[in-house]
């Protein structure tokens, strides 16, 4: 006997169709989807950043209960992204217990760690002395890449930030050997391998190939992935400025800070440039919006680097905001005053029918008497005759 489900069965499998199909690694189709869905997340990113740090508090207890390398570590790593100070703290007591243990290749091993954190806290030079002083050859194949990774995500990020030529050509040199080194250490067939090999054409101005490799390493890996902010964001720097690419620029931008806000990333790189791009549109409401939850998750995480983006926009637009809730009020003064002088204008109109409908009124009665005295003295004419 062949089974047939109940109707009501087969209209509730459709309605949840779309929804099963649509997951939290399908990217959004255009720019004003990508930015629905970024508002749906930042809605509820206070509850996972609130998570996030119950768990980091946790393992503070457990640190001063039982310090340990080990603990401290777990601590560093659960308040990576949420709180950079903390993160620096707990890096750096556990460095110093290594240190102090003469554990010398776990103390090189957080000292990549320590490196990170530091450039997180706009310290990009201290960051590459650290990694300077650290003997590559005593690491393990792991290690090494991780090592490789770090450095070359500094120096990418010092010579976009470097405003004289030959700094920036020192930056960018320095990434392209961490990042040669690093793409010999990890496999090519992997979205990571992917992503090296874009920020390698990056850096050479190899714009079509980095596109490319960036497309295949987006369509690769899901936004839980530590890289897909990191991808969508180099994606988003090849549209930047280029006209008529505008929206592909946003669109990037939106999918990163998505990514950032669905897994409890409080360094919100992406949510300050796209905040600062509505505002250079005109969009003032938006801009305050992302621009507003972006500063106040960097005070959270207390990113240093972050300040440095947020600090150039924040002030203009409050001074813009502040204008345009000025010619708000004015305009509703002016409203207002409009109303009133029609109100007092409809009152005296009104008045004025008023007052000549009484005139009229008592204009008919009396020509009403008139005409009933008419009548009663012919009557009495009619009457003496």
């Amino acid at each position: 006997m062949k089974f047939s489900p109940p109707p009501f069965v087969i209209a509730l499998l459709a309605m949840a169709l779309p929804i099963i199909s649509c997951t939290e690694n399908d990217k959004p189709q255009n720019l004003d989807t990508a930015i629905g869905t970024l508002d749906m997340v930042l809605n509820t990113q206070n509850d996972t950043l609130n998570s996030r740090l119950a768990a980091a508090a946790a393992l503070s207890r457990i640190c001063a209960e039982s310090p340990s390398i080990h603990n401290y570590r777990r601590a560093a790593g659960a308040y990576d992204g949420i709180d950079n100070d903390s993160a620096i703290v707990y890096t750096d007591l556990a460095l110093k217990t290594a240190t102090d243990s003469g554990d010398s290749r776990q103390a090189q091993v957080i000292a990549i760690d320590y490196a990170r954190h530091l450039a997180k806290s706009a310290m990009p030079e201290q960051a590459i002395n650290v990694l300077a002083h650290i003997n590559t050859d005593s690491l393990s194949h792991a290690d090494k890449a991780a090592y490789y990774s770090v450095k070359g995500g500094i120096y990418i990020d010092a010579a976009d930030a470097q405003t004289l030529a030959p700094l920036r050509a020192r930056y960018t040199s320095a990434a392209i050997g961490a990042l040669d080194t690093l793409r010999n250490l990890i496999n090519p067939e992997t979205p990571d391998a992917q992503l090296v090999a874009a920020q390698l054409n990056y850096l050479r101005v190899n714009t079509s190939l980095a596109m490319g490799e960036l497309a295949d390493a987006l369509d690769s890996i899901g936004d839980r992935d530590p890289a897909f902010p990191v991808a969508s964001r180099l994606m988003a720097r090849f549209y930047k400025d280029r006209p008529g690419k505008t929206d592909e620029y946003m669109y990037y931008l939106a999918l990163a800070a998505t990514a950032d806000a669905r897994n409890g990333n409080a360094e919100a790189a992406a949510l300050v440039e796209l905040g600062t791009e509505f505002f250079r549109q005109g969009d003032l409401d938006r801009a305050y919006n992302y621009l507003t939850a972006s500063s106040e998750q960097t005070v959270r995480s207390n990113s240093k680097k972050l300040y440095q983006q947020i600090v150039p926009t924040m002030p203009a637009l409050v001074e813009t905001m502040r204008a345009r809730e000025e010619a708000r009020t004015h305009r509703i003064i002016g409203l207002i005053v409009a109303l009133a002088l029609l109100t007092v204008g409809c009152g005296i109109l009104v008045w004025h029918y008023l007052h000549k409908d009484m005139r009229q009124q008592e204009h008919n009665r009396r020509l009403d008497e008139s005409v009933v005295s008419r009548d009663m003295y012919i009557k009495q004419l009619f009457d003496l005759c």
